[in-house]
């Protein structure tokens, strides 16, 4: 992979409204930033879900807490690089959480478009969504195996 010093990140501030359209040809970053402090208040067992959804091709996510990813010399302290949807998820007990900040970097695989989310989540919405997922899935296989024929 190339590693060339790019322009300032890009700073991440409104949380679960998605950044549409980024672009980022093949070979190259694009480079985004979350401050700690502009995080919403984050108990232990919540979580920080970074997403990078392609519109077109393929990118790879790649967080640091030490430098902005591409730069050279910067380690990845997460990374999510498959095909499609990447989705990074980072609990606020993680021994690597951050002091100051993420810095986010999307390489492209290929020639890509994209958009970005960054939002927070409780650990109790994960019960939740589960819960009630649970509930509708087990109608649902309980009303498709119902006979009802008179």
């Amino acid at each position: 992979m190339l590693c060339i010093v790019l322009a300032d990140p890009t700073i991440i501030n409104n949380f679960g409204t998605p950044i549409l359209f980024q672009k980022v040809e093949k070979g190259a970053w694009s480079q985004y930033q979350v401050n700690v402090a502009d995080l919403p208040p984050m108990q232990p067992t919540d979580y920080l879900f970074i997403v990078a959804t392609p519109v077109s091709g393929d990118a790879d996510i790649c967080i640091s807490k030490a430098g902005v990813p591409g730069s050279i010399g910067t380690d990845c302290t997460w990374i999510a690089n498959t095909a499609g949807q990447d989705i990074v998820r980072i609990q606020r007990s993680d021994p690597n959480w951050p002091q100051t900040a993420f810095y986010i970097g999307i390489y492209g695989e290929t020639r890509v478009a994209f958009n970005l989310n960054v939002w927070k989540e409780s650990q109790d919405s994960f019960v939740i969504f589960f819960f009630v997922f649970g509930i509708i899935f087990f109608a649902q296989l309980f009303f498709n195996s119902t006979n009802c024929s008179h």
